[in-house]
């Protein structure tokens, strides 16, 4: 069908086709993020089910419309325009265990749950290896998306099925060799698909719970040492460069934290957005910035490392509203 004209004549659509649905036009989204920044959306959906999620997801797909899946709101960057489409906020959690013995535990976790509480969760049942996403910020389902990671762990190590539903609403199931997940990168950043949920197998039983405990204590200490804490923040920026290619390029690091405070960017500020002094991979502000200033100075820390090391540093924020510009 051809998309309605205004955002009321799309909430009507929704309604009508779905009544309970929880419908709000011209909403600003930065209530809905971490950094606190981002202009309105079109329309923004607030699914409380998991079938009213895959209805509202439907119903999306018949309009001639962007359309954005808004978990907890983390590592994303939305301009001050926001985004002209629907928005569809998935937070529903539920959390099942297909089955446990001593060595090993299945849970299946639908996409809107918080990555923390699965991490919870898992402990509570007796099993420790999800214990270094524990400090991840985000969803199950943007934990997927991008492949989420702790130093070298990578989130898709213990995967085992992905369920989803393609632009059609068509439902598929995804094994680990389908998801194409490598550092930062899963199939769904191709695909557009919509995550709907997780299996995770684990296999590392708690010896000691106490010690355990201490290990998300130390998690949460070294977060804490090393990144910025008492401001808005989205997480790390950009994406490391591979080894492989650091050597190549003779680099000193390929860690892009170090390479941006070797370029001598730390606390380099546009308007309210600052590049942390802590952690050069982080960009900040305290409530007075815009997201035309965290883009502007996302631009600027590229030029500025491409201009010392001759390389190309790649987003791991994902901007939403400057597609235009971002080749530009």
């Amino acid at each position: 069908m051809s998309s309605p004209a205004t955002p009321h004549s799309i909430k009507e659509f929704f309604q009508k086709e779905s009544p309970d649905l929880e419908v709000k036009i011209n909403q600003p989204l930065a209530p809905y993020t971490s950094l606190k920044l981002g202009g309105p959306a079109s329309v923004l959906i607030l699914p409380k089910t998991i079938p009213q999620l895959k209805t509202a997801w439907r119903l999306a797909q018949q309009l001639s419309l962007p359309v954005l899946i808004l978990g907890s709101g983390t590592n994303v960057l939305i301009s001050d325009s926001g985004f002209k489409g629907v928005v569809i906020l998935n937070t529903i959690e539920e959390m099942t265990i297909i089955s446990k013995s001593q060595e090993k535990l299945e849970i299946k976790a639908f996409s809107g749950t918080l990555l923390s509480n699965l991490v919870r969760f898992s402990l509570e049942e007796g099993f420790k290896d999800l214990l270094p996403f524990f400090t991840i910020p985000g969803t199950v389902g943007g934990a997927i998306w991008n492949n989420a990671h702790y130093h070298q762990e990578l989130i898709g190590k213990y995967i085992t099925q992905v369920r989803a539903v393609d632009k059609q609403g068509q439902e598929h199931l995804y094994s680990p060799s389908q998801l194409e997940l490598a550092y930062d990168t899963s199939r769904f950043q191709k695909s557009g698909e919509l995550i709907l949920e997780a299996t995770f197998k684990l296999t590392q039983p708690v010896e000691d719970k106490k010690k355990s405990l201490q290990q998300l204590k130390t998690y949460l200490l070294e977060r804490a040492k090393t990144q910025p804490t008492g401001v808005y923040s989205t997480g790390c920026i950009f994406k490391n460069l591979s080894p492989e290619e650091a050597d190549k390029l003779g680099l000193p690091s390929y860690h892009a934290g170090f390479l941006i405070d070797k370029a001598g960017l730390k606390g380099r500020q546009i308007g309210g957005a600052v590049v942390s002094p802590k952690h050069a991979n982080f960009i900040v502000h305290q409530g007075r910035a815009t997201a035309e200033d965290f883009y502007r100075l996302i631009q600027l820390v590229k030029a500025k490392v491409k201009e010392k090391y001759g390389c190309q540093l790649e987003e791991e924020v994902k901007l939403i509203g400057f597609e235009e510009r971002k080749n530009g």
